[in-house]
């Protein structure tokens, strides 16, 4: 029977906010969520010398960001990476959510909209195409089928979708690509690339920034646990916690941002995202942080994904 450990295959967040972060706060070290490496890779191309912890307790997360890493030392990019064709084998393709999508763009291009038409519309910045999409009779039903609770219990666990609103996830995801395709940059979205097509189109203002810049130094310490059994969090850094609280009971992240806030220096920044979960976990973290407004960083983010991105500053 067919089981497929690794569950993302891509890390889906807009990269570009850890790399504002990096630079506009001077770190020069990180610890990241593993997951598919995206973030990682992102950082090492833009600053070679940070050193990058990254907390993934699933191996074969782990064994895939190493096939990544020696992939992008060779650069034998093109099919591997999505660049050429949409595969299950290229390594963008190849996680459990990364199925679930797949599905989602077969139903679309089946039944509303055909590939080339959602090409052209990307390739030419034509967005006349998507209202028409979104109009179709189907479109809500592709959510309704692929974004169910039961889906997603089925895929991730219950843990995954503990916090939203019992069957929202449909409405949820289709509000929020719909807003992401009505973008003035939807056509110069990599998300939106590899959701509708499964590949990523081979032009450099729209590609991964790690997959068109050269990177020296693809050097990671790994943990292989999960965050609250992390002791690393010490010195001034980045602490990026991606989206894992949206996973977690109250009493878990109260032990994640505890042991955060105990241990970071001065300086440093802890970031995490939130989907379709409106909690509140700021005060986890205590007194010694500083809340950044993320309004404009939300709007921007081009992942489209999360209504909420936190990020503070220790400051005491």
């Amino acid at each position: 029977m067919k089981k497929n450990p690794i569950q993302f295959a891509v890390v889906r967040e807009d990269p570009q906010i850890e790399m504002d972060i990096v630079n506009n706060f001077a770190l020069e070290r990180a610890t990241l969520i593993g997951s598919g490496g995206c973030t990682a890779f992102c950082l090492k191309a833009l600053k070679p010398e940070i050193e990058i912890t990254l907390i993934e307790p699933n191996a074969a997360q782990i064994e895939l960001i190493k096939t990544k890493s020696w992939i992008l030392k060779g650069l034998h990019l093109p099919k591997m990476f999505g660049l050429e064709n949409s595969s299950v084998k290229s390594l963008i393709e190849c996680g459990n959510f990364e199925s679930l999508f797949r599905q989602f763009r077969l139903f679309v291009q089946e039944f509303i909209v055909s590939e080339p038409e959602i090409e052209k519309s990307f390739q030419t910045n034509s967005p006349q195409i998507w209202e028409e999409v979104f109009a179709h009779p189907y479109w809500q039903i592709a959510f309704d089928l692929f974004f169910s609770d039961a889906m997603l219990v089925t895929m991730f666990g219950e843990a995954a979708i503990q916090h939203a609103p019992k069957n929202s996830y449909p409405a949820y995801f289709r509000r929020r690509l719909e807003k992401g395709l009505r973008r003035d940059d939807f056509h110069r979205n990599y998300f939106l690339h590899h959701i509708f097509l499964g590949r990523y189109l081979l032009k450099t203002n729209s590609l991964p920034f790690y997959l068109f810049h050269s990177i020296k130094n693809l050097d990671f310490e790994f943990f292989n646990d999960f965050a609250q059994n992390f002791e690393g969090f010490t010195g001034k850094q980045l602490a990026h916690f991606s989206n894992i609280f949206d996973w977690c009971d109250g009493g878990i992240v109260r032990q994640i941002a505890a042991r955060a806030a105990e241990s970071l220096e001065k300086g440093s920044v802890v970031t995490f995202r939130q989907l379709n979960n409106q909690k509140d976990y700021r005060a986890f973290f205590g007194a010694s942080f500083r809340w950044l407004e993320t309004g404009e960083i939300v709007e921007r983010d081009r992942s489209l994904f999360y209504e909420k991105i936190e990020i503070g500053e220790k400051i005491l």
